[in-house]
């Protein structure tokens, strides 16, 4: 937590990641929280956004099958 908005510099398998920002995240639908740098963020935020609109898709298929 103490980290938050402090700008970072990582190396990853992926790349290297400098001046990156600690940022804190949570998806409004469950209330799942992410810290951490700002492109992981995005990846969490986006994640869980498929995820819901998956599981919402879903339940209207259930709710329209018992129609």
């Amino acid at each position: 937590m103490e980290d938050i908005g402090e700008l970072v510099e990582l190396t990853t398998e992926t790349g290297r990641y400098i001046e990156e920002r600690v940022v804190a995240v949570y998806c409004v639908v469950c209330g799942s929280q992410f810290i951490g740098i700002m492109r992981e963020a995005g990846g969490f935020l986006a994640g869980h956004g498929a995820y819901h609109k998956w599981e919402y898709t879903q339940q209207a298929t259930i709710e329209e099958m018992e129609a």
